[in-house]
């Protein structure tokens, strides 16, 4: 069982994984099944941003009789308690992150991987913009896209260089 030990993190993530899952869920009008408790302890195992279907198979190894409108129904209610993110993706269909804390993403435009880093904007920036344009920021999105390492390397070793770049464009 892993415990996460970052005091900046708000304190039902510092908390072992199995007693975070239960606060988290024990709000009114909602229940805290098995099923609920499988999908937000498979998404906050990772950090891959999984999709439905990704989270699906993860839980479905522990628990085989899960299915994946019940994985579906649960990340809708993990969203709308705040406790996970949905992340658009142009490759059609949502990833979904455990991280609410204030980030960005990274995501390769490649193999569709995608990652977190500190928020670059910060707290500064939404206060001038509340200041200028008479608005209070409630949320934001922030994703650069690029390629990642491993396909920027790729596409370096696929691509024809020097002479034989110019030659193929005589051809």
């Amino acid at each position: 069982m892993r415990t996460i030990i970052n005091k900046a993190l708000p304190p039902f993530r510092r908390m072992s994984a199995r007693r975070a899952v239960s606060v988290v869920l024990r709000r009114p009008h909602y229940r805290t099944t098995r099923q609920r408790r499988a999908v937000l302890a498979a998404l906050r195992a990772t950090e891959s941003h999984p999709s439905a279907e990704e989270l699906y198979r993860s839980v479905r190894a522990k628990q085989p009789r899960v299915s994946l409108a019940t994985v579906y129904r649960n990340l809708r209610v993990l969203v709308e308690l705040g406790h996970a993110r949905e992340l658009p993706h142009g490759r059609g269909q949502s990833r979904f992150d455990a991280n609410v804390a204030p980030h960005a993403h990274v995501t390769c435009t490649s193999c569709g991987r995608i990652r977190d880093i500190a928020d670059p904007l910060g707290a500064r920036f939404y206060g001038q913009i509340a200041k200028r344009h008479g608005v209070v920021v409630e949320s934001h999105h922030v994703e650069f896209l690029g390629l990642c390492t491993t396909c920027a390397q790729r596409s370096a070793h696929s691509r024809p260089s020097g002479r034989a770049a110019l030659a193929g464009r005589r051809g």
